[in-house]
């Protein structure tokens, strides 16, 4: 019985880790997304293509990566960013899209 107990203990105690690791994942990804969609459109390229991982995320994460992606199709011109670092278990890189608005014509 104590060593079922001490297995469910290091496993709520990683599940706890892996909540705060997601939640510090998904505030770095919005404070990107957020400055990547406030600038103008045509600097947006060139800041995806000098993104780095936060002092933040370099501290709390082994290796951390962070990508960006610019995607304009017929749902509209987007940033897609993905965050994905080293861990002990296989883990999904964190994910956020954010849209880029778009110039509307008044008739």
């Amino acid at each position: 019985a104590m060593g079922t107990v001490t297995t469910m203990s290091f496993r709520v105690g990683r599940l706890w880790m892996d909540v705060g690791n997601q939640r510090i994942a998904m505030s770095e990804l919005t404070n990107t997304l957020e400055l990547i969609t406030e600038l103008p459109r045509d600097e947006i390229d060139q800041a995806l293509a000098n993104l780095i991982p936060s002092p933040t995320a370099e501290a709390r994460f082994d290796q951390p990566e962070l990508i960006a992606e610019r995607v304009r199709d017929e749902f509209g011109d987007r940033v897609i960013l993905s965050l994905s670092w080293n861990a002990a278990y296989p883990i999904r890189a964190v994910q956020l899209v954010g849209w880029i608005e778009t110039e509307e014509i008044s008739p």
